[in-house]
């Protein structure tokens, strides 16, 4: 029994359900935040979620105009879901964040960057597979080549 669970059952039996109920509720937000992309809204943001994160991050610079990227979205969400705590998943919209696409000098989208220690690694441009299993496939690939499914970051 984990120390978190010890400590909410003492509050049960305490008469504190309330507290336990809400303890418990924001475990499973968290959880939730974790196991899907990110969508980075400003610069600031990119800097907290990506520049300053531990543990590798797969940062997905999209349009929503754009046909290839979202075939891509899909897989980035099954990725994310299940490389929760290990690869961080991030989404950043080339329309909406002009500067931060060209800081990182993207040309074509989608423009996949993987991220460590607040760099950048390795690059991707375009998909190579039509359906959902296999551009998460490549990804996965991709991401092994590059070490980033190792174990999660304070482990």
């Amino acid at each position: 029994m984990s120390m978190r669970h010890r400590w909410l059952t003492r509050l049960v039996r305490s008469g504190l359900l309330v507290a336990a109920t809400l303890m418990l509720n924001a475990g499973a937000a968290d959880k939730k935040i974790a196991s899907a992309p990110i969508h980075i809204k400003s610069s600031q943001q990119f800097t907290r979620q990506v520049l300053k994160a531990e543990g590798p991050v797969l940062v997905d610079f999209y349009a929503d105009w754009c046909g290839p990227c979202k075939k891509l979205a899909p897989a980035l969400v099954e990725l994310a879901k299940e490389q929760a705590g290990t690869v961080k998943v991030v989404k950043v919209n080339v329309d909406d964040n002009q500067k931060l696409a060209q800081t990182y000098g993207v040309k074509g989208i989608p423009h996949v960057a993987l991220f460590r220690d607040g760099k950048v690694v390795d690059t991707q441009v375009g998909i190579r597979s039509s359906d959902t299993a296999g551009i998460k496939t490549d990804l996965l690939r991709w991401l092994k080549e590059q070490n980033a499914l190792g174990e999660p970051p304070g482990k």
